[in-house]
């Protein structure tokens, strides 16, 4: 999947793209357990933590951590 670092004001799209990324991901079969998210707030990582969940048919593997 690579790594990609965001940057922009609130509301400029951030989380969709990644949405987007993951999804297209997932949707080729890749495996969940090499998805790794790392947030600026708690609160981001919880979002993004259910996202995954809801996308996958388990949590196994699925990281996600937000650094402050």
């Amino acid at each position: 999947m690579g790594v990609e670092l965001l940057s922009g004001p609130p509301g400029s799209g951030k989380k969709e793209y990644i949405k987007e990324k993951i999804s297209a991901y997932l949707k080729r079969g890749e495996d969940p357990s090499q998805i790794t998210v790392i947030s600026n707030s708690q609160v981001a990582s919880e979002n993004f933590h259910r996202f995954l969940l809801s996308e996958t048919d388990s949590s196994k593997g699925i990281y996600t951590e937000s650094v402050t």
